[in-house]
């Protein structure tokens, strides 16, 4: 048994439920005094889906990567869980139910990862050029042991102020025009 930040008991998974529920009910207060845009811009990038030109602020860009881990937890966690607990039992019975859960579980992940590919890059690019910055910046990533690291930090750095060549400022563009 571990002991959760708010003083409470619990294990495994309610433990890592009780977790992404308090960061997610703390991102949303920071997003309600700035304004209550967090959902918005979590599923901003799917609403822009092939829209590889402009630019994405990184209050876009991070709320949608807050927004796949969430997914990923949530969906992983419980899959995971259901494989745990068949662990040691036969293929029989409601061992095998629970197991065909699990690999449901899996599907969904895999099925979730492909929808989220194209905006995933499309909202990186889109950071990129917030920076003045060539979304080609992109092939960093297939650097080996620094490329990664390169670029979240290049999504960590706030973007050009005004308008750059890739369009005007994101931090004035959070408004009814997008979201229309």
């Amino acid at each position: 048994m571990g002991v959760f930040a708010g003083g409470r008991d619990c294990a495994g998974f309610a433990c890592t439920i009780r977790v992404i529920m308090a960061l997610f009910r703390a991102g949303a207060a920071v997003a309600a005094k700035a304004g209550g845009t967090m959902m918005r811009t979590m599923l901003l990038p799917f609403r822009r889906y092939f829209d590889f030109s402009g630019r994405s602020g990184r209050a876009e860009f991070w709320n949608f990567m807050l927004f796949t881990l969430l997914v990923y937890a949530v969906v992983g966690g419980i899959t995971m869980s259901v494989f745990i607990n068949n662990a040691g039992h036969d293929m029989n019975g409601a061992a095998a139910s629970t197991s065909l859960i699990g690999v449901a579980g899996f599907a969904v992940l895999g099925v979730f990862w492909l929808l989220t590919l194209i905006p995933t890059i499309a909202v990186q690019v889109r950071r990129l050029h917030d920076q003045d910055k060539s979304g080609w910046f992109m092939l960093l990533t297939f650097v080996p042991y620094v490329g990664g690291l390169i670029l979240l930090i290049l999504m960590m750095l706030a973007g050009t102020q005004g308008p750059n060549r890739y369009g005007p400022d994101t931090r004035a563009s959070y408004n009814a025009e997008v979201f229309a």
